[in-house]
């Protein structure tokens, strides 16, 4: 291979020509990675095959490095670099402009997001926090303990020197208070 690369450092065309062409799947591949508004498909294989020149040039025989290692990563540098200098320049860019295929950027947002369930969640919640807010201190208490802070209804009991059944009652009564206040209010 160093043989081939130091005749194309030389301006050999065929040695030239051998390299861009060895490398051609690779230039094909990441510029399947690449998309740029007014560039075409020829145009950034055109931006890959210039890196293999470019890498040709600077390539350091004496360095004992390997050169496809160095091709490699100089291809994928120029795609980076000319991402970045086009980012730069590039500031109206629309959600709802369509492209090449005619289809709008924001249809192939994949999204989970239901507003539907959004709002009626959001409801809920406000409905809970209401119906909470007319509970007394220890019916909050007792409540917050079990579900938001997922403790043992037993720990509960014994911290407050209360019976274990007494909590269970009281618990079922609260649900249902909160139950009338979210639902029948």
């Amino acid at each position: 291979m160093d043989k081939i690369v130091k005749l194309a450092k030389m301006g050999n065309k065929r040695a030239i020509e051998f390299l861009i062409k060895k490398y051609e799947l690779y230039i094909f591949k990441e510029s399947n990675k690449v998309k740029l508004r007014d560039y075409s498909k020829e145009d950034l294989i055109q931006i890959g095959k210039l890196s293999v020149l470019k890498a040709i040039n600077k390539y350091n025989l004496n360095q004992g490095s390997n050169f496809t290692a160095y091709v490699i990563q100089s291809i994928k540098n120029n795609f980076y670099n000319k991402i970045r200098r086009e980012s730069k320049n590039r500031f109206d860019i629309s959600l709802y402009k369509e492209n090449a295929e005619g289809s709008k950027i924001i249809d192939t947002i994949a999204s989970n997001f239901n507003l539907e369930q959004y709002i009626m969640k959001r409801e809920q919640k406000d409905k809970l926090n209401k119906a909470l807010s007319k509970l007394s201190k220890e019916d909050r208490k007792l409540i917050n303990w079990v579900y938001y802070d997922e403790k043992k209804l037993t720990d509960y009991a014994k911290i407050n020197n209360l019976s274990y059944n007494f909590c269970v009652k009281r618990k079922k009564k609260i649900l249902q208070i909160l139950k009338k206040h979210m639902y029948y209010n």
